[in-house]
């Protein structure tokens, strides 16, 4: 009986998996321009990602586009500034200008 428990879980597994690889799919293809970049990341990827990550990285990447075209300056080209306002939006802060 363990064996079969065992198989079962196993295949469904399976299907959660493809059933998460085509709706990354289908929500990457259904993307527009702002979130190229993201997607090349993505696709660049090693290993698996669950529906709901991307889900969380589409949701910190859309505050970011946000953001940055609210406090649209030259400031905001520095890496480093840029890189500081993914690592607040990733913990879930608010980062201020």
């Amino acid at each position: 009986m363990d064996d079969f428990l065992w198989g079962v879980e196993n295949i469904a597994d399976s299907l959660a998996a493809i059933y998460d690889i085509g709706l990354i799919q289908y929500t990457l293809n259904a993307l527009d321009s702002d979130y190229g970049i993201f997607v090349d990341a993505l696709i660049d990827m090693h290993g698996m990602l669950a529906f709901d990550d991307v889900c969380n990285k589409l949701l910190v990447h859309e505050h970011r586009i946000q953001f940055l075209k609210h406090h649209n300056n030259g400031s905001l080209t520095h890496s480093a500034f840029v890189s500081n306002i993914v690592s607040s939006l990733d913990a879930g802060s608010n980062p201020q200008p």
